[in-house]
């Protein structure tokens, strides 16, 4: 009963994240409409080397600020912390890096460019999961009777398989507008969502 009624609340909160996301998707379309309508030529700026570079990047006490494509982001370090700790918590028990919670709750509620978290979410996966295995490794020692231990195995093949899908995500990501990557974002939230929800 409490596996069903976590999965409820993770399906609550999945929504949650897919309604934010359409309507992040559908503010930039029409911010993009209005941009291409307010061209006197009517042609498009060719995109250039220098727009998927970080400009002006300021850190504050509690702020982040940052230029990117000639728009300026901010977030609060705090509750960029906070929400990490909470996803690291999640991430553990479920044995998740992490990155696939963060980066579309980063995209959807602090409306952060998808181009600059990616590599962010990756590196915070690697990280945690270093930490995760490491943690279930040492607890394996003081409880032996549990299985507890990594399965080195079958982790080495889903990190192989991992590398190689990040290595080609990586090069392909630039060459994908923004918001056909976040629609494929909600696509990929939505099964997840509605399969918790039925069950």
């Amino acid at each position: 009963k409490r596996i069903d009624h976590f999965k409820y609340f993770v399906g609550i909160v999945l929504l949650y994240i897919c309604f934010k996301l359409i309507h992040n998707l559908v503010q930039q379309v029409k911010l993009k409409k209005n941009e291409e309508s307010g061209l006197k030529s009517g042609k498009k700026s060719s995109a250039n080397q220098s727009d998927f570079q970080l400009k002006a990047v300021r850190f504050s006490r509690y702020r982040i600020q940052f230029t990117y494509q000639h728009r300026d982001y901010h977030a609060s370090i705090l509750q960029l912390s906070g929400l990490s700790l909470v996803i690291g918590t999640i991430g553990g028990i479920y044995g998740i890096g992490g990155g696939s919670i963060m980066a579309p709750l980063l995209v959807s509620y602090f409306g952060l460019p998808v181009h600059i978290i990616a590599g962010a979410a990756l590196f915070s996966t690697f990280i945690t999961s270093i930490t995760g295995v490491l943690s279930f490794q040492v607890l394996a020692y003081y409880f032996p009777t549990q299985l507890i231990s990594p399965n080195w195995s079958l982790g080495i093949s889903f990190g192989i398989g991992g590398m190689i899908g990040s290595y080609f995500g990586a090069k392909l990501q630039k060459k994908i507008p923004e918001i056909w990557i976040k629609l494929i974002l909600i696509f990929c939230i939505l099964f997840p969502t509605i399969n918790y929800l039925v069950q």
